[in-house]
C-alpha cells in the first residue's frame, strides 16, 4: 500500500520544529503511532552556563503541537487535556521552505475556562499579536468559544544559537506568567496576571471562584500567621506589631461572622504566634502603649502612686454627644501623686532621678499630669493650649486638696497659666509635665516642664537598674510580678555585663521598636 504523501509531510513538519526546538530545550515526543495526544512535544528550555566545559541548565517547560498553516484549529477533544496541562501550551506553525517555526502562544486558557467554564467546543485561532481586548470569541456560539493564539516569536535554522537567545528569554517570560496563571486557574485562585512587570492583573468571581474564595483567603491568612511567627523568632526588628493587629483584627471578626472548616488551618497559625506574643507581652503594645507604661513606672520608680489613663469625662457638655455616646474632654495619661516624706528603702535608699524629684518636691504633696509624646508632636494637647480651665477643675476635684468651689476655679486658672499650681496650704505643688524625645522650647518658655525618654532611659540604665550593685547587695531583686514590658527593661538595666552606653541603646530599642537583645 502506497506511503500517504500528507502522512510523510507531517513528519517533515515534525522533524524540522524538533530540530530548531532543541536548539534551546530539552525535547520530548509523547508518541508517534498513536491519536493525536494534544502535544507533540513536551520542551524543557535550557540555559547554557560559563563553566568550563559548558553544561545546560534546564529552567522552565511547556507543550506545543506543530501544524503546517496558520488555519484555526479545531480542538473540541483537547478541552480537558488543556484544562488538566500544567505547563504553558503553544502552537507552532512550521514553514518548510523558509525553515522556520513561528511560536503562538495559548496563554489565556485558564483566564478564558475561568469566564466561560469548559464549553464543549474550542478552537485555536493563530494571530500576530495580542490584542487585549479581543483575547477570545465566546458570544457567537453558546457551546464553544475560540482562543486567538498571539506569535511570540519565530526560529529559523539560518540564527546563530546566540543570535536566538533574546528571542528564548521573550519564551521564558511567556512560559513564566503562563504557568503562574495555570497554577492559579487549577487551584482555583482567580486573580491572573496579564503582564512580565506584575503591574496588570484581573479577578474573576463566579464559576469556580465563588466556591473557592473563602477558602483561599483562609490560606493566605495562615501563611502570614506563620510568617510573623518566623519574622518575631528570627527577625524580631521587622515585625511590626501595628501590621499584625490588622491581620488580627481581621481573622477574629471572620471567625466571629462567618467560620468555614479551613478557617482551623489560620486559627492554628494565629494561637502559635498569639502564644508567642503572650510569652513576651512587650510587643503587644504599640509604641504610645510602651512608652505610656515606661513613663508611668519611671514615676513610681521615684515615689509616684500613679493612675494610668485616666480620662476627663463630659457628662454635662450636649455638644460632645454623637448616638448614644458623649465625648470627653480630655485624657491623662498618667496622674501620679508623691507625699511629702516618701522613701523606699531595701538596705538602702533606692535612687531618685532629681530630675524630676527636685528639691522642691521634698516635704510637700508633688502632683504630676504626665503626657507621654512618642510621635512627632511635642507639644501639649490641644486643651492646654487654650484658656481652658474645666478639665483641669475636673482633676482638682478628684484629687480633693479644696473644698470650695471658688478655690477650685482660681487653683484651675493658675495652672492653665503657667502649668504649675504651687500652694502653701496644704503645700502642694501640681506640674504638667510632657515627656518625649525632646522639648519644645517655645512650650518651655511657657511653663511646660520637659522630661526627655532620655533622661528617663539613663535614670534606669545607670541608676535604679544598678543600684543593687553600686550599694554593693551583690544580688538582684526579685520582682516576677511586674508588668512584662518593664521586666524585660529591667532585665537589660540588670546586666553589670554591658556598659551604660549599651543598656540605654537596648532600652530603647525595647521602646521604640518592641524588641531587644535578651
Amino acid at each position: 500500500m502506497p506511503h500517504l504523501y500528507t502522512v510523510r509531510s507531517g513528519w517533515e513538519n515534525e522533524r524540522l520544529a524538533e530540530y530548531l526546538l532543541s536548539r534551546f530545550s530539552f525535547v520530548a515526543q509523547p508518541t508517534t503511532i498513536a491519536d493525536d495526544a494534544g502535544s507533540d512535544f513536551y520542551c524543557t528550555i535550557f540555559d547554557i552556563s560559563n563553566s568550563e566545559p559548558p553544561t545546560v541548565e534546564p529552567r522552565i517547560s511547556f507543550a506545543i503541537q506543530v501544524k503546517s498553516n496558520r488555519d484555526r484549529i479545531e480542538f473540541h477533544n483537547k478541552v480537558q487535556y488543556l484544562h488538566n496541562l500544567e505547563i504553558p501550551f503553544f502552537l507552532g506553525v512550521v514553514n518548510q521552505a523558509r525553515a522556520e517555526i513561528e511560536v503562538y502562544s495559548a496563554e489565556h486558557f485558564p483566564m478564558m475556562t475561568a469566564v466561560y467554564g469548559l464549553r464543549k467546543k474550542l478552537w485555536l485561532r493563530p494571530v500576530d499579536a495580542d490584542d487585549p481586548g479581543h483575547r477570545w470569541d465566546g458570544d457567537t456560539d453558546p457551546e464553544g468559544v475560540t482562543l486567538n493564539c498571539y506569535r511570540v516569536c519565530t526560529f529559523s535554522t539560518s540564527e546563530e544559537r546566540w543570535d536566538i537567545r533574546p528571542k528564548v528569554e521573550m519564551l521564558v517570560a511567556v512560559c513564566q506568567r503562563a504557568t503562574a496563571n495555570v497554577r492559579s486557574r487549577r487551584s482555583e485562585e482567580h486573580i491572573y496576571q496579564w503582564d512580565d512587570k506584575a503591574t496588570t492583573f484581573s479577578i474573576v468571581a463566579g464559576l469556580g471562584s465563588i466556591e473557592h474564595f473563602r477558602d483561599n483567603l483562609y490560606k493566605r491568612l495562615a501563611e502570614a500567621f506563620y510568617n510573623f511567627e518566623f519574622l518575631i523568632n528570627n527577625q524580631p526588628q521587622n515585625f511590626s506589631l501595628a501590621e499584625f493587629r490588622v491581620y488580627e483584627r481581621f481573622y477574629l471578626a471572620i471567625k466571629e461572622s462567618y467560620e468555614r472548616p479551613m478557617l482551623g488551618l489560620a486559627q492554628g497559625m494565629y494561637e502559635r504566634i498569639r502564644h508567642i506574643l503572650d510569652q513576651r507581652n512587650i510587643v503587644l503594645q504599640d509604641r504610645a502603649q510602651r512608652f505610656e507604661t515606661f513613663v508611668t513606672w519611671y514615676l513610681r520608680f521615684n515615689g509616684y502612686f500613679t493612675i494610668p489613663s485616666f480620662v476627663v469625662h463630659a457628662g454635662d457638655d450636649p455638644t460632645r454627644i454623637s448616638g448614644d455616646t458623649i465625648g470627653n474632654l480630655t485624657e491623662i495619661d498618667t496622674i501620679a501623686v508623691r507625699l511629702p516624706y516618701s522613701r523606699e528603702e531595701s538596705g538602702t535608699p533606692f535612687p531618685l532621678d532629681t530630675t524630676l524629684v527636685d528639691e522642691d518636691a521634698r516635704g510637700r504633696i508633688d502632683v504630676v499630669l504626665a503626657e507621654v509624646k512618642s510621635g512627632d508632636s511635642n507639644s501639649p494637647n490641644r486643651i492646654w493650649r487654650k484658656d481652658e480651665t474645666s478639665h483641669i477643675e475636673y482633676l482638682l476635684k478628684l484629687l480633693g486638696w479644696h473644698e470650695d468651689d471658688a478655690e477650685i476655679k482660681k487653683a484651675a486658672k493658675e495652672l492653665a497659666q503657667n502649668y504649675t499650681l504651687e500652694e502653701p496650704k496644704p503645700n502642694l505643688r501640681v506640674r504638667y509635665i510632657i515627656f518625649g524625645k525632646a522639648p519644645d522650647l517655645n512650650w518651655g518658655t511657657k511653663g511646660v516642664k520637659y522630661i526627655t525618654f532620655n533622661d528617663c532611659i539613663k535614670f534606669i540604665a545607670e541608676e535604679r537598674g544598678q543600684c543593687w550593685a553600686n550599694s554593693g547587695i551583690g544580688r538582684r531583686s526579685m520582682h516576677d510580678q511586674w508588668n512584662p514590658l518593664i521586666k524585660r527593661i529591667y532585665k537589660i538595666a540588670n546586666n553589670p555585663s554591658s556598659d551604660p552606653a549599651s543598656r540605654q541603646k537596648q532600652i530603647e530599642d525595647v521602646l521604640w521598636n518592641g524588641h531587644a537583645g535578651e
